[in-house]
């Protein structure tokens, strides 16, 4: 059946990167609250700011902060409030040129748009200030709609809108909230872009994939996809249902007739009769993901410098981890070629390495991967954290531990991520790091410590409290409310006067529930 119309995603889709939307600091930041803990307060607090039964600013973003400091005072949440919307303003409305015309050549071909997007009142407030407003037959915002992705409701008000059922229909999104399995069940084909996923959050890549029907990297890549342009350095691919079939999609079936769609939809990439190791070379994506996939199966030695070579030179996303899943299944063979790798002058191969040797791992790699923590690259940093948190060497926590103030605020997430991971064996090591010179390593320890939760770092916490910075009072406070018992709380009831309201309402309050 024909396409005949495509519904978007907002942001991570349509949208810039986080960091080229606005200067303007994070929401997190301006509150004084961690970052961890705001994005965890926000996810737990969404649905009701979402579907609109919030639709008070200010009311949304205090009761967000209040939930996790109710001593935060009114000025701050206002200012808070006021950066907030300006950064949601430049998200709208400093949309990449090259979607905007995308967009308006899918419309100018016949095809209906549509747009979903699950976000609250001040998110979309300036909506209609940016280049995206008008190009869409159908706009779903949540806070309008009283649903949210991935629930079926609001996939269905959109369709009715379009006019079109779900047959005939595409979703395009990055996969936040579920909604490529929500597309899926309201009966939409899916398209997952992975081009901001795979900036941030490689990790995430892969089980995306495997949800999806097809995969692009950018959203002029849809063009390809819909028939409407043939340009070389646009590419599509069919995801993991499709390419572990042996099938490849070709570029026009979308927007033909169906009595001609089939006899053209699918074409076998084994059929091209080259070695299957020289197709790890071939140009099109399809075939190196279709070879890659055999060698997967094959789990051969003989294939693995073909495989080391190919995970330095892919820039797919899709048959890069496809690369991979070959060379985790050759066991330790690979860890010394990819140590190696370790040291390439490619901040993207040596990125690519450290992502095989935390899912292979192997401790013959720790050491290695613990030289990368300081790596020039932040992409190679915050994968090599990682590769040690899958390895879980204890002789990495130091080195890990180290890295706790680092001024990238991704790199932190990460490192927060993963020494959490080692739980009580990173305790000495954070216990020690309560005493660092740097505050944001005194605090990151703090929570930690917390999240964790061993009582053995109840007599270090308690020295915390008179640390010079609130906010590592405040963490240590939120660390020993986590920890809890009669201690703790004997601790929290006799600590000295705090002079920041902030930590003195918070120990209150956790003394108050025991």
């Amino acid at each position: 059946m024909p396409v005949r119309g495509v519904i978007f995603d907002l942001f991570h889709t349509l949208t810039g990167r986080e960091s080229e939307w606005s200067a303007l600091p994070w929401t997190s930041d301006v509150l004084g609250i961690d970052r961890r803990v705001w994005d965890e307060r926000l996810t737990a607090g969404s649905r009701s700011r979402l579907t609109g039964e919030q639709q008070d600013p200010y009311e949304i973003l205090r009761s967000l902060a209040h939930a996790v400091d109710p001593a935060i005072p009114e000025q701050r949440i206002r200012e808070a409030l006021r950066i907030r919307i300006e950064r949601f303003r430049h998200a709208v409305t400093r949309v990449p040129a090259e979607n905007v015309q995308t967009l308006r050549t899918i419309r100018a071909a016949g095809l209906r748009l549509g747009l979903i997007s699950n976000a609250d009142v001040m998110e979309v407030a300036a909506w209609a200030d940016g280049p995206l407003a008008g190009l869409f037959d159908a706009e779903v915002f949540s806070c309008a709609a009283g649903c949210v992705k991935p629930e079926p409701a609001i996939y269905a008000k959109c369709l009715e809108s379009l006019g079109l059922p779900a047959a005939e229909c595409l979703f395009v999104g990055d996969g936040g909230s579920d909604e490529l399995v929500g597309a899926k069940q309201a009966g939409l084909s899916t398209v997952f872009i992975s081009g901001i996923v795979a900036e941030l959050w490689p990790e995430r890549v892969a089980p995306r994939l495997a949800i999806a029907d097809h995969h692009i990297e950018r959203i002029p890549e849809l063009l390809v996809l819909l028939g409407l342009d043939n340009k070389a350095d646009l590419k599509v691919r069919t995801t993991a249902a499709g390419a572990e079939a042996g099938l490849l999609v070709r570029r026009s079936w979308l927007t033909m007739p169906a009595s001609e769609a089939g006899k053209v939809r699918t074409t076998t990439v084994s059929a091209t009769g080259q070695p299957q190791l020289e197709r790890l070379q071939h140009a099109d994506a399809n075939v190196r993901l279709r070879a890659a996939l055999d060698l997967v199966a094959a789990a051969d030695e003989r294939a693995l410098e073909p495989l080391v070579g190919a995970l330095c030179r892919e820039r797919d996303v899709f048959v890069r981890e496809t690369v991979t899943r070959a060379l985790v299944g050759l066991g330790d063979a690979p860890v010394e070629p990819l140590i190696r790798l370790l040291s390439d002058p490619d901040p993207q191969v040596r990125h690519n390495a450290a992502h095989t040797l935390g899912k292979i791992g192997s401790a013959r790699a720790a050491d290695a991967l613990v030289e990368r923590l300081r790596d020039d690259s932040l992409m190679v940093v915050s994968k090599s954290a990682l590769a040690l948190g899958q390895i879980r060497d204890p002789r990495a926590i130091p080195a890990l531990v180290s890295l706790l103030a680092h001024e990238s605020k991704e790199v932190q997430s990460t490192l927060v991520s993963v020494l959490e991971g080692f739980g009580a064996s990173a305790v000495p090591a954070l216990i020690q790091a309560l005493s660092r010179e740097e505050w944001r390593a005194r605090e990151q320890a703090a929570y930690l410590l917390g999240f964790i939760g061993s009582q053995e770092a109840v007599p270090a916490l308690e020295r915390t409290l008179r640390d010079a910075h609130w906010q590592v009072r405040f963490a240590a406070v939120h660390a020993l409310g986590d920890l809890g018992g009669e201690a703790v709380n004997q601790a929290l009831r006799s600590m000295p006067t705090d002079p920041d309201d902030r930590v003195r309402t918070l120990a209150a309050r956790i003394a108050a529930k025991s």
